[in-house]
């Protein structure tokens, strides 16, 4: 007599499958509520703290030199005053996408991107001379040390303003991105060391450092201003928040010296001092 099998099924507790459905249910619900509560801090309660941070991270400010006073002879003629001249700054991080927003960039774009450090430090050597591998080096730092996007590498100062704008004519003209300028005023001499000992004369940083420059020095410094905006990634935002604070320029001076009295004195003092062969010399002028 032969015997038979018969299958056996392991059949699950009707009340264990409902419990793994209410843990289920039970589990999203919690995660429901966290994204809930993050939401209602985020949009209600913190919405404040987090608009101001935001508005914070858009915000640019800019410093505006005050022009340093004009020094003038008796008759209005210029002695000593401040032209334009500019810090040229590169921005490292715009510069390795050339301008372009990195995330969105089409293959030509990056093929440009790469060329980018190299043309640009071929236009930096034609108009400010130097090396094309020290500036390299600055233009293709991308990153701080701490990983952030390196946005400010001084480049050189009081660069003349037909200088920078021939060379910006060229930066534009090839598509190149990246290079911008902060003023950097220059201390100019119409007649050159004429009265300088009188006249004295300025730092690098434009700050008096000898003669009638550095001791009226406060006040033909002047008062700088200020101008602040909002911007994005894309530039000026037109209709952001915005001040400005107008700059102060120096105060002026006029001498009791005459420009052309004095060169003729100084030019018969040199004279008379190399033909004696004397150390220094004096000249009275007498009216």
């Amino acid at each position: 007599m032969g015997s038979s099998r018969r299958s056996q099924r392991t059949q699950l507790p009707i009340a264990s499958t409902n419990r793994r459905i209410t843990i289920f249910f039970v589990f999203v619900a919690v995660l429901l509520s966290i994204a809930s509560g993050r939401a209602l801090l985020l949009q209600g309660i913190d919405a404040s703290a987090y608009a101001q941070t935001a508005a914070a991270q858009l915000n640019q400010s800019q410093v505006l030199k005050a022009d340093r006073g004009v020094i003038y002879d008796r008759n209005g003629e210029v002695l000593a005053e401040t032209q334009p001249a500019f810090s040229v700054i590169a921005d490292p991080y715009s510069i390795s996408s050339n301008g372009a927003d990195p995330d969105h960039m089409t293959a030509e774009q990056r093929a440009k991107a790469e060329q980018a450090p190299a043309a640009i430090a071929g236009i930096l050597v034609k108009y400010l001379g130097g090396s094309k591998d020290d500036y390299l080096k600055q233009l293709s730092n991308a990153r701080t040390s701490d990983g952030g996007p390196n946005q400010y590498e001084l480049i050189a100062r009081k660069v003349s303003a037909a200088v920078y704008q021939q060379m910006t004519a060229e930066l534009d003209a090839g598509g190149w991105y990246g290079i911008y300028s902060a003023p950097d005023p220059v201390r100019y001499y119409p007649n050159g060391t004429l009265a300088s000992n009188v006249l004295g004369f300025v730092n690098y940083d434009d700050e008096g450092a000898a003669g009638l420059e550095y001791g009226q020095d406060e006040h033909l410094t002047g008062t700088d201003g200020k101008q602040t905006y909002q911007s994005s990634y894309y530039g000026t935002i037109p209709l952001g928040d915005s001040t400005l604070i107008e700059p102060i320029d120096g105060a002026s001076y006029t001498l009791t010296i005459d420009s052309e009295l004095q060169w003729m004195a100084e030019t018969a003092l040199t004279n008379a001092v190399d033909s004696a062969k004397a150390k220094s010399g004096t000249v009275i002028i007498q009216a």
